[in-house]
């Protein structure tokens, strides 16, 4: 705190220009601390640099210090916070670019990989099928079949490196958030092909793990004693949490959202 404080006070006599200059020099020391994974380091570069933003007394001012500096640097922050399992931090970052940016397509990525770690697959399957859109992929898979062929599909093109889709622009991004090198589309359609893939997994163990929690062996038994079945074979409540942490990269049991649980507690109402 003290030493952001200094900082504070060293730029308080710059002009606009060299705030936004020196701010951009040290989201380059930040970039560069992140691709060693020196991500604490990282951190503290980004939030230095978030310190020099002023956003003038134009527009002009104003769009060029977001655009520059504010967003590409949350960005970065919502990145390291991905890399050292922060979900929350990341996903809150990820929601201050997209109000000053909302065709981001890195925060619409990162927030839905803050929300698969944390459990959220509702939410992450919105933000990568957007992101799919966004894109211009025809539509997600949904089968382990289809997975498997879109996978190949995209791994052919990749080595044939067309690049006939899209314009070539050393920029790797557009601000709409739209890839300009069809290569960098591709390998990023098949990241959230990934996920999406992952997450269709992950709800059908969810749904079988209820169907086990309630089973009818389960839901008569009295008293807490149980049933035979339900001692021996079928998945317990109290056993859930040994359960939950098996179900890598989820740390959180959502059996509320699933399916099954949904029309189960339709019939109880």
């Amino acid at each position: 705190m003290e030493r952001q404080q200094q900082i504070a006070e060293s730029l308080r006599s710059k002009t606009w220009n060299e705030k936004l200059q020196w701010g951009l020099d040290t989201k380059n020391l930040g970039n560069s601390l992140y691709q060693q994974k020196k991500f604490t380091e990282a951190i503290n570069a980004y939030q230095d640099c978030l310190l020099a933003l002023d956003l003038g007394s134009t527009a002009d001012q104003q769009e060029a210090a977001q655009r520059q500096l504010q967003i590409p640097a949350v960005l970065n922050l919502a990145a390291c916070m991905l890399a050292t399992k922060k979900y929350h931090r990341c996903k809150a970052l990820c929601n201050v670019v997209l109000d000053l940016e909302p065709q981001s397509l890195k925060a619409i990525f990162r927030r839905a990989l803050a929300n698969f770690h944390l459990g959220e697959l509702e939410e992450a399957t919105q933000d990568l099928q957007r992101a799919y859109a966004m894109c211009g992929g025809r539509r997600p898979c949904e089968t382990d079949e289809e997975f498997s062929a879109t996978q190949q599909n995209l791994k052919e093109k990749l080595t044939t490196k067309s690049h006939s889709l899209l314009s070539t622009n050393s920029e790797k991004e557009q601000p709409t958030g739209v890839f300009c090198n069809a290569e960098d589309r591709e390998k990023f359609l098949r990241k959230v092909n990934y996920y999406l893939h992952a997450i269709s997994q992950q709800q059908t163990r969810y749904a079988k793990a209820c169907q086990n929690m309630f089973s009818e062996g389960c839901l008569e038994s009295s008293g807490g004693s149980g049933t035979q079945a339900c001692k021996t074979g079928k998945l317990q409540l109290e056993r859930l949490p040994n359960q939950v942490s098996s179900m890598f990269p989820l740390t959180l049991f959502k059996c509320s959202k699933c399916s099954f649980c949904a029309r189960r507690a339709e019939k109880v109402e």
